[in-house]
């Protein structure tokens, strides 16, 4: 089957908001990025879900994918820290410890509520890698076992999400995962059904509402109108959908598609760049343009070097080309 470059070109977007959202910008801004970029992600992931019987051997795929640049990000980033301490740089390995605390419970965002939050260092972008391995984990158990799959994993991901904001933080990004599977259920359910020009522009109404008068951490479970973040997600979703079948068109096409393409490796770089990268050494206001473009040439150059090592190639699943 011939590749959809548009859905790379969404995965770039989705990218390079990321990026955006990460740059510090004014609160219009990150409440725009943030209402789409990790939930756009989440539904590409279920457009493109198949049920695979064979449980074990599908998380174990899903494990070598996903949870091993998850693991080699944070040793990175906790050897990073020990550098500094014995360079003098740290006062102590408390920093070191603080962050593989982290990185054993999945905290993908500060400024946590619920139980077993409060002490926990911020481990970047890369909680979505131990997140998306649940999520799939679990809709794939729903969808062999049970005749309503979707309606079981709606319940779960309301449930995971009460639970994660309100009450407890579960390790390892299990309820993070959980929560996301209302966006993967939604991006499956999309792929077995039509979707009418009017749900579309309902999304978007959703959207701009949610823009306006919400706020969406999914690191966090956090969403202030929750049905309306949820429908808005895909209505951007489906503008984004729209936008880069145009680009497919253009001459910026290739460098989207390659850079959709090797969004796995962008997020970890990414994630290592934001605690170590020249950008924690600029101004932390204005000059985004700059720090954009920065962050960008970076993780392309680090994907390009990946390429090029035996051991990134294994790690990050990449084909030698």
């Amino acid at each position: 089957m011939k590749r959809n470059v548009a859905i790379d070109i969404m995965k770039a977007i989705g990218i390079m908001s990321v990026i955006v959202g990460h740059l510090r910008t004014p609160a219009i801004i990150s409440t725009f990025v943030y209402s789409y970029h990790m939930p756009l992600f989440f539904l590409i992931g279920g457009y493109f879900f198949r049920p695979k019987p064979n449980i074990a051997e599908a998380a174990a795929k899903d494990f070598k994918r996903l949870v091993i640049p998850y693991l080699f990000t944070g040793l990175v980033l906790s050897g990073a820290y020990a550098a500094k301490t014995l360079l003098g740089l740290e006062k102590d390995f408390h920093n070191t410890f603080f962050f593989l605390k982290g990185i054993f419970w999945g905290c993908g965002s500060a400024g946590q509520t619920a139980m077993i939050k409060g002490d926990l260092t911020y481990i970047g972008p890369v909680w979505f890698l131990v997140s998306l391995f649940w999520c799939k984990l679990f809709y794939n158990l729903l969808a062999c076992h049970t005749r309503r799959p979707q309606l079981y994993a709606a319940i779960i991901a309301i449930v995971a999400t009460l639970v994660h904001y309100y009450v407890i933080f579960i390790p390892l990004g299990i309820t993070t995962g959980a929560s996301a599977m209302m966006f993967y259920l939604i991006g499956h359910w999309v792929r077995e059904h039509a979707v009418s020009k009017y749900a579309v522009v309902v999304g978007v109404v959703c959207w701009l509402v949610g823009i306006a008068c919400s706020w969406v951490i999914m690191a966090r479970c956090c969403y202030g109108l929750y049905p309306v973040d949820v429908v808005g997600a895909c209505g951007a979703t489906a503008i984004i959908y729209v936008l880069s079948k145009g680009l497919s068109k253009t001459w910026a096409c290739p460098a989207l598609a390659w850079i959709g393409v090797n969004t796995l490796v962008f997020l970890c770089f990414h994630a290592m760049d934001m605690s170590f990268g020249i950008t924690q050494h600029l101004p932390l206001s204005g000059y985004y343009g700059i720090k954009f473009v920065y962050m960008l040439a970076f993780c392309s150059l680090m994907t390009w070097l990946c390429y090029r090592m035996r051991f990134t190639r294994w790690v990050f699943g990449l084909s030698h080309s």
